[in-house]
């Protein structure tokens, strides 16, 4: 058995290498991060993953899920089809590098080809953006309250990124 991430499981056959994965047409996994074919119940791939990781790093960023609603049906329907939010409208005085804004935006765009192809184009993107962008203090002073240190938790948030991929 294999752990995935994004709260799905697949299991291997060992003695005949068959695979099984969450069957088209059932939901299952985390609302809060799943892709818009998956909200509909349609088949998933590595583009549903990397539509989940850029809701993970618009949370690491914001502290907040890209979509709410009282229900997990209204939060799939977000999914499908709401825009995610601009997280620099959200703080338009943070100091955030565009660019962050826009990896997240083409990672949760609602159309697969719109997205990045690969993790590896998606990692290429992120650690350039580290690269360019790591300066001391990013977050809005509301988020520098909750955390000691704005320069460590802005490095986590690319770095620990970037490692993940």
């Amino acid at each position: 058995m294999k752990i995935l991430d994004f709260g799905l499981c697949k299991t291997t056959n060992e003695g005949t290498g068959e695979k099984t994965l969450t069957e088209t047409g059932f939901l299952i996994g985390t609302v809060n991060y799943m892709s818009p074919e998956q909200s509909m119940g349609k088949h998933i791939d590595k583009q549903s993953d990397i539509y989940s990781f850029g809701c993970i790093i618009y949370e690491m960023i914001t502290g907040e899920i890209p979509f709410k609603g009282e229900t997990a049906a209204i939060v799939l329907l977000q999914h499908m089809k709401d825009p995610t939010p601009a997280f620099l409208d959200l703080s338009p005085r943070s100091k955030l590098p565009t660019q962050l804004q826009d990896l997240v935006l083409t990672a949760t765009a609602k159309k697969k080809e719109s997205r990045y192809q690969s993790f590896a184009e998606l990692r290429k993107d992120l650690l350039e953006i580290s690269r360019k962008n790591c300066r001391t203090s990013y977050l809005p002073v509301s988020h520098r309250n909750k955390i000691k240190s704005s320069r460590l938790s802005t490095k986590f948030v690319l770095i620990s990124a970037g490692l993940f991929l």
